[in-house]
């Protein structure tokens, strides 16, 4: 086996073992949270976006 194929296995193994990792870890969160706690996009369909409200230029 090569250099290059080796290299390739090792990212092949890495990569197999992050996806195990992040699939553990997305189950572990959604059995510790509900779903309220975990999404904090506001719907932008919900509620129409108000800017906070700015003083006017030129008074003093």
């Amino acid at each position: 086996m090569s250099v290059v194929g080796i290299v390739e296995l090792l990212a092949w193994l890495i990569s197999a073992a992050i996806a195990i990792w992040m699939a553990q870890d997305m189950i572990r969160v959604a059995r510790g949270h509900d779903e309220a706690s975990l999404v904090n996009a506001p719907d932008p369909l919900e509620e129409p976006y108000e800017p906070p409200a700015t003083a006017e230029r030129g008074s003093a």
